[in-house]
């Protein structure tokens, strides 16, 4: 059979009304409260401290872990502490004024030009008409040879291989001896045996002397030709720097806030809790009793607090400040 362990016990008015004195080291329980009170042989039960707080309504381990997880709310280990949330909050308690006030300085969209917003070259103002590449555009462009030889100008008249063309051509003999003047003996009938006859032309255009040097047609043949635009912008002279469309190319562009806290001035200096989360960086927190076997008291508490109490091999102890007694 367990052995069982029953302590002295009254509501507050009774243990009021009666104000006994304890026994040194006597427990008493105000089942009202759930707080106890050790005798000291000497001192009655109002002249008495409650040396163990009641622990009705304190949060137990499993409670409180799941209240922070609820905090945390599946938060990224980037922002899941107070800490981090008040670095990205720059530690500012005033973080909402001042961002307002940051805003306030903003510029408003109505001030701002239309390519402010939009980026594109054709809503900016007074923009140049740009060259579209196209030589058709061009202006004061030269009249370009076409490669057409009929359109050549101050061209010389050519040849047309045609005896009836030449100028200053001989009358030729006809072939007819009747057609001789002063002849001699009849002459053979021969060409060949004429004497100091002319070399005639022999209708090729290359046996012709002093012609002149052809255009061939090609324009790379022309001579003092002008360099022709190639179309492509780069070649432009004089050409502005057009603006990029990139908000990070604009020029006197203010310092927009960044959304980080830590950007923000004046944040306050929070308390160790507030960025470790952990329960033991809490400052002023209720001493909570320990409960435990003798071989646990050795190794869990080796300082042990005054009215500390355990339960050592079935006797209840608690510590007086200087050793365990059995109570």
């Amino acid at each position: 059979m367990a052995n069982k362990i029953q302590l002295r016990r009254d509501t507050t008015v009774n243990w009021t009304t009666a104000d006994p004195t304890l026994s040194q080291g006597e427990i008493g329980l105000d089942l009202t409260t759930g707080n106890i009170k050790i005798g000291t042989g000497l001192d009655s039960w109002s002249q008495l401290d409650y040396v163990i707080p009641s622990i009705e309504g304190l949060a137990s381990e499993v409670y409180v872990d799941a209240a922070i997880a609820d905090l945390k709310d599946g938060a990224g280990s980037a922002l899941d502490t107070l800490n981090e949330l008040a670095d990205a909050l720059g530690n500012d308690a005033n973080f909402s004024a001042t961002v307002t006030t940051q805003l306030g300085l903003k510029a408003n969209t109505a001030d701002l030009s239309v390519v402010a917003t939009s980026g594109e070259y054709n809503d900016l103002l007074n923009k140049p008409v740009l060259f579209d590449g196209a030589y058709n555009s061009l202006t004061g462009k030269p009249t370009l040879f076409n490669g057409d030889y009929n359109n050549l100008s101050n061209k010389p008249t050519l040849f047309d291989g045609d005896y009836d063309s030449l100028t200053h051509k001989p009358t030729l003999f006809s072939g007819d001896y009747d057609d001789l003047t002063s002849k001699p003996v009849l002459f053979s009938g021969q060409y060949d045996d004429l004497s100091g006859k002319p070399t005639l032309f022999s209708g090729d255009y290359d046996d012709l002397t002093d012609k002149p040097t052809l255009f061939t047609g090609d324009y790379d043949d022309l001579t003092n030709k002008p360099t022709l635009f190639n179309g492509q912008y780069s070649s432009l002279t004089g050409k502005p720097t057009l603006f990029t469309g990139d908000y990070d190319d604009l020029t006197n562009k203010p310092t927009l806030f960044d959304g980080q806290y830590t950007s923000l001035s004046g944040a306050p200096t929070l308390a160790t809790v507030a960025t470790s989360g952990a329960y033991a960086d809490l400052s002023g927190v209720p001493r909570i009793p320990v409960y435990a076997d003798d071989t646990a008291r050795n190794t869990a508490i080796p300082t042990p607090a005054a009215g500390m109490m355990v339960l050592s091999n079935n006797v209840l102890q608690v510590y007086n400040g200087s050793s365990w007694v059995n109570v």
